[in-house]
């Protein structure tokens, strides 16, 4: 009887390896958000971070985010690229992590909910969002990079899904700049780390790890 492990390549483990993979990157996200070994910096802002508005009503885009690793496990049927998947993902957050260890840096303009005017459900949304996760962790922007990653699982592979994906990712970075979370900085860093993440997984192992992840 084969012995199967939450990352193998198979249907069977498919959803325990996604509740898998998201208890681990969560919990990476939440330990270097809430605990620091240095202070944090503040990063220089560039003049079109100061051109941007606040946008209250792109959050919805700014949350939409967390379903681009439902929408991944889902429509991908082919379980070697699943695999890769799993393990860029983990190498990526395992590397914005270390990152968020050693260089902590932190947003200072994050808008005063009881001087912005929006409806009663965004500024809910926005109180429970600054409840949960603190003006830390900004560079690279995780958000970017995770969505960005979601879209080159479909590179060279589906050109029509890594279109969408790839608007969908540019409609989140900059929801990131329109939400005052994040600098224009942290979105650059965040495609770059996303994209070596890519190419280490997907080109440089996966004959090895996961050799059918580009059929």
């Amino acid at each position: 009887m084969q012995l199967l492990s939450p990352l193998s390549g198979t249907e069977d483990y498919k959803w325990w390896r996604f509740t898998l993979v998201m208890t681990i990157i969560s919990a990476l996200y939440f330990g270097t958000n809430r605990w620091h070994l240095f202070p944090a910096t503040l990063i220089t802002r560039t003049w079109i971070d100061n051109a941007i508005p606040f946008v209250p009503g792109t959050v919805l885009i700014y949350l939409s985010y967390f379903f681009s690793f439902f929408a991944v496990f889902y429509q991908e049927k082919n379980q070697g690229q699943l695999k890769a998947y799993c393990l860029a993902l983990l190498l990526l957050n395992l590397i914005c992590n270390l990152i968020f260890i050693l260089y902590p840096t932190t947003y200072d303009r994050r808008p005063s909910l009881a001087v912005e005017e929006m409806p009663w459900a965004l500024e809910a949304t926005f109180a429970s969002l600054y409840f949960l996760d603190s003006p830390a962790n900004c560079l690279p922007s995780l958000h970017v990079a995770n969505s960005f990653l979601a879209a080159l699982v479909w590179f060279r592979r589906n050109s029509r899904r890594f279109l969408l994906y790839l608007i969908w990712t540019f409609l989140i970075s900059v929801s990131t700049l329109t939400t005052k979370q994040h600098y224009l900085y942290d979105i650059v860093m965040g495609y770059l780390a996303a994209w070596c993440s890519y190419c280490v997984v997907f080109s440089v192992l996966k004959d090895r790890l996961c050799p059918s992840a580009m059929k």
